[in-house]
């Protein structure tokens, strides 16, 4: 009985040797196994690159710079490497237009109401309209000679119908469109038109024309008497034509045959007296000047 037990006994221990080693064999494989693993795989980061550019705007090649650890215990190896890196687009720089503000000058408004105050100081309290008098006044307070030329420019920029009175819209609607409503205005104005009219003579024309339609008489639509030519021919021309003095004694004379000056006449005159000279060596008796302009020719050749 005692040797059975003994050899069974035995027989068990063996049994727990060889098993234990299996067990130990089995764990010395697996640690083999993980320590290849471990030797095998990399780290799954990506490198970290040191860039070196500013812009490549034609796609060269750039080194870069790394590091790739591989974990064999404690070694590292760093590696270099080329890169392509594409063409960067770069933006052109566009040339802005400098925006200028432009700040609108604000002027100040005519006021119709000081032009109305105005017109109530020279206005015929009977008539309501400016006459004779108060046209005196208004003249010398803007300094200017009733009998001089400044009188018929003032007239002409109001539009007067008549000459020796204003109406109230003549007065306010005309001093508004010319942007004046004091007498310092006024003045001012005058003294610009006056300029304009001395050193162009289209404006002087139609300055000129006007003033037939403004001196005529009321009842007549194509005539102007002698007289009131005269006049205004002397305000207007004295000083621009030479014969002018031989020119009034010719319409006082008898051999002057009209007594008025039509409207083809008074237009006329203005290409007149620019045309010819002192020797009338430029006028042509078969062109087709007024029959005044031929007579005035004889009368000076005597």
């Amino acid at each position: 009985m005692k040797s059975n037990n003994f050899e069974v006994g035995r027989r068990l221990l063996s049994c727990s040797q060889e098993t234990g080693n299996v067990s130990l064999i089995s764990d010395q494989n697996k640690t083999k196994t993980k320590t290849k693993t471990k030797t095998k795989t990399r780290s799954d980061s990506p490198p970290l690159l040191k860039k070196k550019m500013n812009n490549n705007p034609k796609g060269n090649e750039i080194k870069l710079e790394g590091s790739q650890q591989t974990k064999r215990g404690t070694n590292t190896k760093t590696k270099k490497t080329t890169l392509l890196v594409p063409p960067t687009k770069t933006k052109k720089k566009t040339k802005t237009k400098k925006r200028f503000k432009f700040f609108k000058i604000k002027r100040k408004k005519t006021s119709k109401k000081k032009i109305i105050r105005l017109y109530k100081q020279y206005k015929d309290k009977k008539s309501g309209d400016i006459e004779a008098k108060g046209i005196k006044l208004f003249f010398n307070d803007l300094e200017i000679d009733i009998l001089d030329v400044g009188a018929l420019i003032i007239s002409w920029k109001l539009n007067a119908q008549l000459m020796g009175m204003y109406t109230e819209n003549e007065f306010v609607d005309g001093w508004m469109n010319l942007g004046c409503d004091s007498l310092d205005k006024m003045k001012k104005k005058y003294f610009e038109i006056r300029e304009e009219i001395e050193h162009d003579q289209q404006i002087f024309k139609q300055f000129y024309y006007w003033v037939f339609e403004f001196g005529k008489e009321e009842t007549e639509k194509r005539v102007m008497t002698i007289e009131t030519a005269t006049i205004l021919w002397e305000i207007l021309i004295k000083d621009k034509f030479t014969l002018f003095q031989n020119w009034i004694e010719f319409l006082d004379s008898d051999e002057n045959k009209s007594t008025v000056i039509t409207r083809d006449t008074w237009k006329v005159f203005i290409d007149f007296i620019h045309e010819i000279n002192n020797r009338w060596e430029n006028y042509d008796l078969t062109s087709s000047w007024p029959l005044l302009f031929d007579q005035f020719y004889f009368f000076m050749k005597k």
